[in-house]
């Protein structure tokens, strides 16, 4: 796949002819287009990758699991994560840090592993 094909993407903008407060003005009313409105499953799946994106995020900038890789998806708001911690502390900081979450309403980290489950 070629990442510099623009037919692969809705919208292209071309910043060597604006600047970037003129680039977000065009993005943002383009995302106000009726076509680019989710509705249904779609909106659905989009909120789910929302809630999933922003544990992993949540995740990745706390210093005490910074350092750890998750799998992270969400479906209607519950949150699953798996992967690997080395103490029960680094498992219970995920928990915190997943809960605190917006939009996360229930949390499944069965799959995260200690050394001894591993």
């Amino acid at each position: 796949m070629n990442w510099e094909d623009p037919a692969l993407y809705d919208v292209v903008v071309n910043l060597g002819s604006m600047d970037v407060p003129e680039a977000c003005e065009i993005v943002v009313a383009a995302s106000r287009q009726k076509c680019f409105q989710f509705v249904g499953e779609w909106r659905t799946q989009l909120e789910d990758l929302a809630v999933g994106s922003r544990v992993r995020a949540n995740l990745a900038i706390n210093p005490a699991t910074s350092h750890l890789e998750f799998e992270v998806t969400s479906r209607q708001g519950r949150v699953s994560i798996l992967g690997k911690v080395t103490t029960v502390d680094e498992l219970e900081e995920i928990k915190r840090v997943a809960r605190g979450v917006p939009g996360v309403v229930a949390l499944d980290s069965h799959g995260v592993l200690l050394p001894s489950q591993a």
